[in-house]
C-alpha cells in the first residue's frame, strides 16, 4: 500500500515541478512593426508587459532615417531592437510631403507606399533569416507586415497577428448586415441605401486589399513562394490568432471566432513627466477646463485650418494645449495667439497630459491611437481626419456619441473638408456636454476592463505555450473550397432530388387525369 501511494506522491511532485517550469520559463518573443509610428505604440506597450513578466522581448523594424522613435522607444522599456536596416525615406522626405498635401485623405499618405512597404519587408525577412527566426517561441505581427507573419506561420511557426482594429469584412462574414467598415458615416441601422453600398462595395473591398497586401510581397521569392493563393484577409482570426486593441462597444458587434480576441487598447505603463512650463501654466487652470489638440506626427494643417481651431478655443470658455510639431509652425504664423488662453509646445507626452485633471475634451486627427487614449482617460473627441482610416473611427466615435467628425470620407473626396471656426465652436460646445463625457467614460470602463496589454500578454503567453490548431474552424484547417464551405454540392443534390421528385409527381396526377379522362 506504501509503494503506490508513494508513486502517486511522486507523480504528483513531478507534474508540480514540470507546471512551475511551464510557468517560469521565459519565453523568446519576437515583435514585427512596420511602417507607421502609430503602430509601434501598443506594440511596445505589448513588449513592455511581456518584459516585465519576465520574458525576453525582441522588436524587428525598418528605421525612417532622422526618427527618434527606433530604437529609443522600445529599448526604454527593455525591448531588444533588431535593426533591419533604414526605410526608402527619410523623416524629412515625409514630412515635406505631408506640407504640400492639401487637408483631405491623402493629408497622411507616403508617395509609392507599396514600394516602400515592400522593401521594407524584404529587410525585415532579410534580418530574421541572418538573426535566426528559429531562436523565438512566438511572433506577434503588426498587421502593416502581416505578409510575413503568415509566411512565418505556413511555414511552421508559432503566429499572432496584432491590430488597432478589425480588417474589413474577413471572407466569412456576410457585407451586408454590418456597416460599411471605412465608410466613416453608417450607423448600425443601415438605411436601404447602405445596404445597397454594402452590398456592392463590401464585397470588392476583400480583393482590393488582398491586392494591396499582395503587391507588397511581389518580387519577393520567398515571400511569393509561401504566400501564393492566400486570402490575407481570411487568415487573421481563423488560421491564426489576432489580437484587436478595441472592444465590442466602440467596434460593431460583429461574427467571432475562438482565434478572434477584442484585447482593449494597449497603454503605455510609464507615463513621462510634463515639461516644467507645460505643468505650471497647467496648475492654474481649473478642473477641466482645457481642451488637449494634437494632429499627430504626420498630419498637415494649414493655415486656414489652424486659425479656425484657435479662434474656435477663443470663443468657448475652455483653455487649449496644443502639441504642435515643428513642420506645421508655420501654418499659425501671423496669427495672434494669447499665451494665458493658448499653449502650443512641439512635443508633448500625450498619455500624461490626458490623464490631468484640467483637460475636458480633446480635437484630434483621428488616429485611432489618439482616440484610444483619449476614451480612456474618458475624454470626448472632435475630429479632424487626414487620412482613410481616420474618416472610419471618426464615424464610429460620432455613431456612439463620444464624439464629432467634422467631415467624412465622401466628404473628403468631394472637397468639402474646410472646417469654420463657428461649426468648430459648435462641435466643442456639443462634445463638452455631459451626455457626450458620461459616454466616453462609459467606453473608458470598456477599455480598462478588457484589459489592454495585460489581456494580450496573457493570449501570447497561453498560445505559446499551448498552441492553437484546436482552434482553427474545420473549413481552414481541412482547406475546403468555396463549394464546400457554402455547401453548394449539397444544395446541388438535394435540389436536384426535389427536381425529379416534383417532375415524378408531376408525371404522375398528369398521367391519372389522362386516364381518368380517357375512360370518361
Amino acid at each position: 500500500m506504501t509503494i503506490p501511494v508513494l508513486m502517486c506522491l511522486a507523480l504528483v511532485a513531478i507534474c508540480y515541478t514540470q507546471e512551475l517550469v511551464v510557468e517560469d520559463r521565459p519565453l523568446n518573443i519576437l515583435l514585427l512593426n512596420g511602417l507607421f509610428a502609430g503602430h509601434l505604440f501598443p506594440l511596445v506597450s505589448l513588449g513592455e508587459e511581456l518584459v516585465s513578466r519576465g520574458h525576453n522581448v525582441s522588436l524587428c523594424s525598418t528605421v525612417m532615417e532622422g526618427s527618434k522613435l527606433l530604437p529609443n522607444l522600445p529599448e526604454s522599456v527593455g525591448i531588444k531592437f533588431l535593426n533591419a536596416g533604414l526605410d526608402v525615406i527619410t523623416l524629412e522626405e515625409f514630412e515635406a510631403q505631408t506640407r504640400n498635401q492639401k487637408d483631405g485623405p491623402g493629408g497622411a499618405a507616403v508617395a509609392d507606399f507599396a514600394t516602400v512597404a515592400h522593401q521594407s519587408a524584404v529587410k525585415i525577412l532579410n534580418k530574421l533569416e541572418t538573426y535566426g527566426i528559429e531562436r523565438f517561441d512566438m511572433i506577434v505581427c503588426d498587421f502593416s507586415v502581416i505578409p510575413i507573419g503568415l509566411h512565418y506561420a505556413i511555414l511552421g511557426r508559432k503566429v499572432i497577428a496584432f491590430s488597432s482594429m478589425l480588417p474589413p469584412y474577413p471572407a466569412i462574414e456576410s457585407p451586408w448586415p454590418l456597416p460599411f467598415t471605412l465608410s466613416g458615416g453608417q450607423s448600425d441601422d443601415l438605411s436601404f441605401l447602405e445596404r445597397l453600398q454594402n452590398s456592392i462595395l463590401a464585397p470588392l473591398l476583400i480583393p482590393a486589399w488582398n491586392y494591396i497586401i499582395w503587391i507588397i510581397c511581389k518580387g519577393d521569392e520567398r515571400l511569393e513562394t509561401t504566400l501564393n493563393g492566400i486570402n490575407f484577409m481570411r487568415y487573421p482570426g481563423i488560421n491564426i490568432p489576432h489580437l484587436i486593441t478595441s472592444v465590442i462597444g466602440f467596434d460593431t458587434p460583429a461574427l467571432r471566432t475562438p482565434l478572434r480576441h477584442y484585447v482593449g487598447p494597449m497603454v503605455k505603463k510609464r507615463t513621462d513627466k510634463l515639461a516644467e512650463d507645460l505643468e505650471e501654466w497647467l496648475s492654474n487652470k481649473r478642473e477641466r477646463s482645457v481642451i488637449y489638440i494634437s494632429m499627430g506626427t504626420t498630419g498637415y494643417v494649414s493655415g486656414d485650418v489652424a486659425r479656425a481651431i484657435i479662434e474656435s478655443v477663443m470663443a468657448t470658455k475652455f483653455d487649449a494645449v496644443w502639441a504642435l510639431r515643428d513642420n506645421n509652425r508655420g501654418s499659425i504664423e501671423g496669427v495672434e495667439i494669447d499665451d494665458n488662453r493658448i499653449f502650443i509646445s512641439g512635443w508633448v507626452s500625450q498619455q500624461t497630459i490626458l490623464a490631468h485633471a484640467s483637460i475636458r475634451l480633446c480635437i484630434l486627427h483621428c488616429g485611432l491611437n489618439s482616440v484610444q487614449e483619449s476614451l480612456y482617460n474618458g475624454l470626448p473627441v472632435v475630429c479632424l481626419p487626414h487620412a482613410f482610416d481616420h474618416f472610419a473611427t471618426g464615424g464610429t466615435i460620432r455613431n456612439i456619441r463620444v464624439g464629432i467628425s467634422m467631415y467624412s470620407f465622401f466628404d473628403s473626396i468631394l472637397g468639402h473638408t474646410n472646417v469654420s471656426a463657428k461649426d468648430l465652436t459648435n462641435a466643442i460646445t456639443t462634445v463638452s456636454s455631459d451626455e457626450y463625457v458620461a459616454n466616453a467614460r462609459r467606453v473608458s470602463l470598456m477599455y480598462k476592463f478588457a484589459g489592454g496589454a495585460e489581456t494580450a500578454a496573457g493570449l501570447v503567453e497561453y498560445y505559446t505555450d499551448v498552441g492553437y490548431d484546436h482552434l482553427i474552424p474545420a473549413f481552414a484547417r481541412y482547406q475546403w473550397s468555396w463549394i464546400q464551405y457554402r455547401n453548394l454540392d449539397v444544395c446541388v443534390v438535394l435540389f436536384s432530388i426535389l427536381a425529379v421528385f416534383t417532375f415524378l409527381l408531376y408525371k404522375c396526377l398528369y398521367s391519372c387525369v389522362y386516364v381518368k379522362a380517357c375512360r370518361k
